[in-house]
């Protein structure tokens, strides 16, 4: 019987040109990427750590416009 060599082969790529597919990147496209980064991470954030309305002193909130916030106002004495 003859001894069987195994021979360890590692990628080689061949030689030859380069298939480059280059992409004008402008600064609008820059920023829209940018800013959806940032709405996607604040969307994250906000998943990951909910508010806790509870612990957040009353006159510290903000009020929404409308009935409801002049009830709230004149509550507090501050109608105007």
């Amino acid at each position: 019987m003859q001894s069987q060599q195994t021979q360890e082969t590692t990628y080689q790529p061949k030689p030859g040109p380069l298939a480059v597919h280059s992409t004008a990147e402008t600064a609008g496209m820059v920023l829209a990427a940018q800013a959806e980064a940032l709405v996607k991470a604040r969307y994250w954030i906000a998943i990951q750590k909910p508010r806790d309305l509870d612990a957040v002193p009353p006159d510290a909130r903000r009020v929404r416009g409308g009935a409801e916030a002049e009830d709230q106002r004149a509550a507090r004495g501050r109608l105007a």
